[in-house]
C-alpha cells in the first residue's frame, strides 16, 4: 500500500472510531460533523470529504460495531453447542453467548434501539443482530425439543432489552436468566 493511501485509510479509520465514540457518549442523531472533526483531530471538510452523508458513514460505523461486538458465526456457534448435552448446559452457553454480546457494547445496542426506526443503516445492523440470536437461540435448543411458544419466551427472555432492564436494576443478569429459562423449560 502507498504512503498516500495508508495515509487516507488511517484517516477514514480515525474519523470512523470518532464517530463511534461519539455516537456512544451523545447519540447518533446529536452527532455532527464538525463533533467527529474534533475528536478525529481533522477538518469538517476532511470529514465530508470522506463521508458526505450520514447513510455512507453509517455502514462504516456498522463494520465496526460488529468486530467491537464480537458476534460468533454460525459455524462457531454451532461448535459452541456440539459438546453439550444437558438442558442447563445448553442455557448457560446461550446465555454467555448472547450476553457476553450485549456486554461488550450495551451503550452501541441501547442507542441502536433507540434509533433504528429512523435511520435504515441502523436497522440492518440491529436486523442482523437480532438474526444472530435467534440463530443461537435454536442451536441452543435445538436438541431439547421445545414446543414453538416456549422458543419465543426463551428468545425473548435472552433479548437485549430483558437483559438491559435486570442490569439497570443491579440484577446479574446471567444467572437469572439462566434460572428463569431452566425453570421455564421444566414446566
Amino acid at each position: 500500500m502507498s504512503r498516500r493511501a495508508a495515509a487516507v485509510e488511517e484517516t477514514r479509520r480515525r474519523i470512523v472510531q470518532a464517530t463511534m465514540e461519539l455516537h456512544d457518549a451523545q447519540g447518533i442523531l446529536a452527532t455532527t460533523w464538525e463533533d467527529i472533526a474534533e475528536r478525529a483531530d481533522v477538518a469538517p471538510a476532511t470529514v465530508y470529504r470522506h463521508f458526505p452523508t450520514l447513510d455512507e458513514l453509517l455502514p462504516a460505523c456498522g463494520e465496526l460495531s460488529v468486530q467491537r461486538l464480537g458476534l460468533p458465526s454460525p459455524t462457531e456457534v454451532e461448535e459452541a453447542f456440539a459438546p453439550l448435552r444437558g438442558r442447563r448446559a445448553r442455557l448457560e452457553k446461550l446465555v454467555e453467548l448472547v450476553f457476553g454480546i450485549y456486554e461488550r457494547g450495551p451503550e452501541m445496542l441501547a442507542e441502536m434501539q433507540r434509533v433504528r426506526r429512523q435511520l435504515p443503516a441502523v436497522q440492518a445492523v440491529d436486523d442482523e443482530l437480532g438474526r444472530l440470536v435467534d440463530e443461537i437461540v435454536a442451536a441452543a435448543l435445538r436438541p431439547l425439543r421445545v414446543q414453538a411458544k416456549r422458543a419465543r419466551v426463551v428468545r425473548a427472555l435472552v433479548d437485549f432489552g430483558a437483559w438491559d432492564a435486570l442490569r439497570a436494576r443491579d440484577v446479574e443478569a446471567r444467572a437469572a436468566t439462566v434460572d428463569l429459562l431452566d425453570a421455564w423449560l421444566k414446566a
